[in-house]
């Protein structure tokens, strides 16, 4: 439902901690948003590299990771969290209000969007090459947001 070059969907959130947000009121802030389920596997192998490689690798003042558990409650998550060592944010989305805005199915599913608001990478799956292009696109989007 999403490409390239448009406006991330306006959407609210609260993460399990209770910070509140909209994703299209970050501006100048990059954002990797990825879509995860409990019981996907290929999920499980790329979230803990969202934690190492992304989460604890780019500096917060301008950038932002967030994950929405797709179908999952907040009580599903926070044990799910807690059990995993995460620590990043991570939003729950029972009926799937926030996914439907960006897909029909397939996960897990990584969005970068630039510091204008726009999606500027988007994959499906936890490829390793795919991940990694991923994080070249972060980085360059983060030096674009600093010359700014």
């Amino acid at each position: 439902l999403t490409r390239i070059g448009q406006p991330v969907p306006s959407l609210r959130y609260t993460t399990l901690a209770g910070t509140s947000g909209n994703l299209s009121e970050m501006q100048g802030k990059v954002i990797v948003l990825d879509f995860f389920a409990t019981w996907c596997g290929p999920c499980l192998m790329k979230m803990p590299l969202l934690e190492t490689e992304v989460w604890q690798r780019f500096p917060r003042d301008d950038f932002v990771l967030l994950a929405v558990g797709r179908g999952h409650t907040k009580a599903e998550l926070v044990e799910f969290a807690d059990t995993r060592g995460f620590t990043f944010p991570i939003i729950p989305d029972p009926d799937r209000s926030i996914f439907d805005q960006f897909a029909t199915e397939k996960i897990p599913r990584t969005y970068v969007i630039g510091g204008n608001g726009t999606i500027i990478y988007q994959y499906v799956g936890a490829d390793p090459v795919r991940f990694d292009e991923m994080l070249r696109v972060v980085g360059k989007a983060l030096e674009d947001e600093a010359r700014e």
